[in-house]
C-alpha cells in the first residue's frame, strides 16, 4: 500500500510512497492496545499515539527506529527518502517492473 506498513522485530517500518496526485494520506493505525495516528504528506510522516499507560511503541524508517511514547508523537522528513510512485494508467506500464 501506499503507506508501506510492515512490522518486524517488534518495530512498524512506514516507507510510504503517496502517488503524485495524493498531497496527504491519514489514519488510525492499531498497535499493541494503542489508538496510533499516522499523518503522511509529502515531505513528512508523522505518527502520534494517545496517552495512556502503554509502554512505548517504536517506529521505523529507511533504517532508523524511533521511539514513540504514550502521548507523544514522531515527525520523520521524507524528502530525502520518499519515492513518488508514477502514474500506472498507461496499459503499457508493469507495475512491478
Amino acid at each position: 500500500g501506499y503507506a508501506g506498513i510492515a512490522i518486524r522485530h517488534d518495530v512498524i517500518w512506514l516507507e510510504p510512497a503517496l502517488p503524485a496526485e495524493v498531497d496527504r494520506l491519514a489514519f488510525p493505525l492499531h498497535f499493541r492496545g494503542h489508538r496510533l495516528s499516522v499523518d503522511i504528506e509529502k515531505q513528512t510522516l508523522t505518527v502520534s499515539a494517545p496517552p495512556s499507560h502503554l509502554p512505548a511503541v517504536r517506529v521505523g524508517h529507511h533504517g532508523t527506529v524511533h521511539t514513540l511514547p504514550a502521548g507523544g508523537s514522531v515527525a520523520i522528513g521524507l524528502e530525502a527518502h520518499q519515492e513518488v510512485r508514477a502514474d500506472l494508467d498507461d496499459g503499457d506500464a508493469d507495475p512491478w517492473g
